[in-house]
């Protein structure tokens, strides 16, 4: 009965949010309903009206609307995670059947209310279509081509990464040709594909959890199931933007689900579906050593430890070589690893916080900072008598400047004025916008070093290089000193592994990854569901809530509460660790309060019981959820 009460408080909670995320930042419009195969019933029909495109607003009137739906977003997540954790509480036990239905009905109640919902918090899908066209319509490659030179197609309008070839995987672009296919010229069926398969792809990770732990740890499998199926951000990256990251999590976890049976044949199944989740988005792949180490270190003799070997590498490259010649491209086919390097590829991440920082030390000034690290130069020219200002608001001219002197502009325009490079005296100021016009690069410049590095933007400056080494290194050598622990320590037990992994996945996410967004946190999320009992699992959902707030706080870059935007990383990733600690110093106080009513044991009694609680742990750990050796 509690279960079934929130999950109907769930339930409203999405039906009051996902119509309403019109005026966030984030937002973005998704034409599904009218691609629908079937009429709704009246009153979804209404729910879901379709509201088309959002109409041209002020500056002012889009900042204000923002601002409004930006702590509403913020409300309905943290009562949405309220009511998750409540659900997770009362998950405990052995299951039985009406709670194991209730469980999996609303599950699957709010994955259908995100696919048919107008709205998503990302655009990635019309790339992930776009992509797909590229493949299959015109006979490209969408590794080296990219979607503006196809600025015909009818997905065009509605891609937000135009620039930008694929860095998904290459089993991801044939899945995406696939689905676009299917849909043809219909963008909103195309749509409705996508998050119909990554909502299948979150409801099959839930299932495959629950028998995991049915078998392995029969008072917790209702609470994996849980831990997936009614996790706010699985609900929001899965069934509402259609992130290919559910596929690669979900295949994951159906590989170390495998992997506990510890027989050759599902051991070699649970390689192929890294490989498999691997080819979708690189990321899995990094679970591929722990792994191969952990199954082979399990297998019942050495004979299991051949066949798993040699089994694994020939179904591990008959998939590979089938999924990625059909692709290939030459290196740009994963060309994903700038990601992991470039000086421009930071956002949403502590280390875009830490960037800023280091930059300031290491010489830059505060307006450097100011401008994206995407940003590049351009040539213009005054038109009309006007002055370099030293200050954006200032009044005070610092230099005259007459007609058709040339100006590099190094900065974005915000409140009417460019901030501009005077090659002749060398100076940075901000100029009045209304009274420049663009010109050709002038030839006398051409040659002039700091000129070319002014033109580069950001990236042309010593400091962001040198603040990108050093955060690369420290973030690659912290990941590289958990991977090995999790090689030494993580591929004992099936536990072991899975837990080793979602500390892989937190590393990641607090110290590692510049560029970074929040369905990111389901690489650690959903495979934790195999170990509720752990403390890195709670911190991976407090992790899962922390990361929804991300889209609450984007988007007042312009505003007078920038700082929101510009420290976002800071709440996203830090609330929760606070959270975490307050669960400790809870469970903490809990046991001490506790402790004047318990009854002494004698030692006789404690020694029993505490050898016949290690003899149960050691037996699930090392012989997971199949072995015979775990039945008694």
């Amino acid at each position: 009965m509690g279960l079934a009460v929130l999950g109907a408080a769930s339930l409203f909670v999405y039906g009051w949010l996902f119509p309403n995320l019109t005026y966030l930042s984030s937002s973005t419009w998704l034409p599904v309903a009218i691609s629908l195969p079937w009429p709704l019933p009246e009153p979804l029909a209404a729910w879901f009206a379709d509201p088309g495109p959002l109409l041209e607003l002020t500056t002012a009137s889009k900042q204000q609307l923002h601002a409004a739906t930006a702590v509403d977003v913020a409300v309905g997540f943290t009562a949405l995670a309220v009511l998750y954790l409540l659900a997770v509480v009362l998950a405990r036990g052995r299951p039985r059947l009406i709670g194991t239905i209730v469980v999996f009905a609303v599950a699957a109640l709010a994955q259908s209310m995100a696919v048919l919902s107008p709205y998503a918090l990302s655009s990635d899908v019309f790339s992930y279509a776009m992509y797909g066209r590229i493949y299959a319509v015109h006979a490209a490659s969408p590794y080296v081509a990219v979607p503006t030179q196809f600025a015909s197609d009818v997905y065009y309008p509605f891609v937000y990464w135009m620039h930008v070839p694929s860095f998904y995987g290459p089993l991801w672009t044939l899945l995406s040709s696939w689905l676009v296919l299917v849909a043809g010229d219909d963008v909103g069926l195309a749509v409705l594909l996508f998050r119909v398969l990554a909502a299948v792809s979150a409801l099959l990770a839930m299932v495959a959890v629950f028998l995991a732990l049915r078998r392995a740890d029969p008072e917790r499998a209702l609470l994996g199931a849980v831990l997936i199926g009614w996790c706010p951000l699985v609900v929001v990256e899965a069934g509402l933007s259609a992130h290919n990251d559910v596929l690669m999590t979900a295949l994951i976890v159906v590989a170390l689900a495998l992997a506990w049976e510890r027989r050759p044949l599902t051991s070699i199944l649970a390689v192929g579906a890294v490989v498999v989740a691997g080819l979708v988005k690189l990321t899995a792949l990094a679970l591929l050593p722990l792994l191969g180490i952990y199954v082979l270190r399990s297998a019942a003799s050495w004979r299991a430890r051949v066949a798993i070997f040699f089994g694994s590498g020939i179904v591990s490259a008959a998939l590979t070589a089938a999924i990625v010649w059909p692709v290939w491209a030459g290196p740009e086919t994963f060309a994903v690893g700038t990601l992991g390097s470039g000086a421009d590829r930071y956002v949403n991440s502590l280390a875009e916080v830490a960037l800023g920082e280091l930059r300031f030390q290491l010489g830059a000034t505060r307006d450097d900072l100011e401008v994206p690290l995407q940003f590049s130069g351009w040539w213009v020219a005054v038109h009309t008598d006007t002055a370099l200002f030293a200050e954006r608001s200032d009044q005070d001219a610092a230099l005259p400047l007459p007609v058709w002197r040339e100006l590099l502009v190094v900065g974005p325009e915000r409140n009417g004025r460019l901030r501009a490079f005077d090659p002749l005296s060398r100076q940075i100021g901000f100029v009045p916008s209304a009274m420049l016009g663009p010109i050709d690069p002038p030839a006398a410049f051409a040659d002039d070093p700091e000129i070319q590095a002014r033109t580069k933007g950001p990236l042309g400056a010593a400091d962001l290089l040198e603040a990108n080494r050093l955060i690369r290194q420290a973030g690659w050598a912290a990941f590289g000193l958990a991977f090995l622990a999790a090689l030494i320590f993580g591929t004992g037990s099936a536990n072991g592994l899975v837990v080793a992994w979602v500390g892989l996945c937190l590393v990641l996410s607090y110290v590692t990854l510049t560029w970074y967004w929040p369905w990111y946190a389901l690489w650690g999320l959903m495979p934790a569901a195999l170990v509720p009992r752990f403390r890195l699992t709670r911190l991976t959902v407090y992790l899962g809530w922390g990361v929804l707030l991300a889209y609450a706080s984007m988007g007042f870059q312009d505003t007078r509460f920038w700082y929101v935007h510009n420290y976002r990383a800071l709440p996203t990733f830090g609330l929760p660790l606070l959270a975490m600690l307050g669960d400790e110093l809870l469970r903490g106080l809990g046991w001490l309060a506790a402790l004047p009513f318990r009854s002494p044991r004698s030692p006789i009694t404690s020694d029993a019981r505490r050898r016949a609680r290690l003899q149960q742990i050691e037996a699930m750990s090392s012989s997971g959820p199949a072995s015979p050796r775990s039945s008694g």
